[in-house]
């Protein structure tokens, strides 16, 4: 399936094809593929579909739309290390036009074609453009983007008809707010079967990561046989 164009792939077992459910419409169509396919891939970054053809032992590549010529193109600045813990990251995009007509628009979206596009806002220079992100959940993303040139309605020709350029596709990781945690006891026990109360207080930061979960479980194996108590009691504060 391809999250991207709301498309499915089937793959026929004991035919030459494969076939595409349009899951907008639900309707059908049926691709070409090798002999007997068997199972298939999408890549949602360049739209391509794998498939892979057991009775002829080859893959078939399937393009879902067919990439012509653009002069109209947009680059998406990269994120330092790929990775961002803003659920509102801001994006810097650049659009450039060999043909006359000024680039003046640029869309975005995150993970999908489908459904309403963001618009940029343009920059203090010619084709730069900026947008940010709404609630992106921890996890891996893909954002899209492409611009509009200049050919507007004028007094002769009354409809916009402006051109659309490339799509542009950049794949990024929202780790989410990085956290540290601190425990410390009310008292040092000295004989065996005293009570102590831990407090572990948790801190979020702008940077770094959390620590991993098997070492602080390690740390805490550690403190309770270096203690060799009987009974803990907990009360972990927010």
């Amino acid at each position: 399936m391809n999250p991207v164009t709301n498309k499915v792939y089937v793959t026929n077992s004991g035919s030459t094809n494969v076939t595409v459910i349009d899951g907008a419409s639900n309707t059908t169509s049926t691709v070409a593929a090798g002999n007997g396919p068997v199972t298939s891939a999408v890549n949602p970054v360049t739209g391509k579909i794998y498939v892979a053809n057991k009775g002829g032992s080859d893959v078939t590549v399937i393009t879902e739309a067919q990439a012509q010529p653009n002069p109209l193109t947009t680059a998406i600045t990269p994120l330092p290390g790929n990775t961002t813990t803003n659920a509102a990251q801001a994006f810097q995009f650049n659009a450039a036009n060999t043909a006359p007509p000024p680039v003046t628009n640029l869309f975005f979206q995150f993970d999908t074609f489908e459904g309403a596009w963001n618009g940029g806002t343009s920059g203090t220079t010619a084709g730069s453009f900026t947008g940010a992100a709404s609630g992106l959940t921890v996890g891996t993303h893909i954002l899209y983007a492409f611009a509009t040139d200049g050919e507007e309605a004028t007094s002769v020709m009354l409809a916009s008809s402006p051109v659309i350029g490339g799509m542009a596709a950049y794949v990024f990781d929202e780790e989410g707010i990085s956290t540290s945690t601190t425990l410390t006891a009310d008292v040092n026990p000295a004989i065996l079967g005293q009570q102590v109360m831990f407090t572990a207080a948790v801190f979020s930061s702008a940077s770094g990561r959390a620590p991993h979960p098997s070492s602080m479980e390690a740390r805490f194996s550690e403190m309770l046989c270096s203690t060799a108590l009987d009974m803990l009691l907990f009360q972990l504060v927010h």
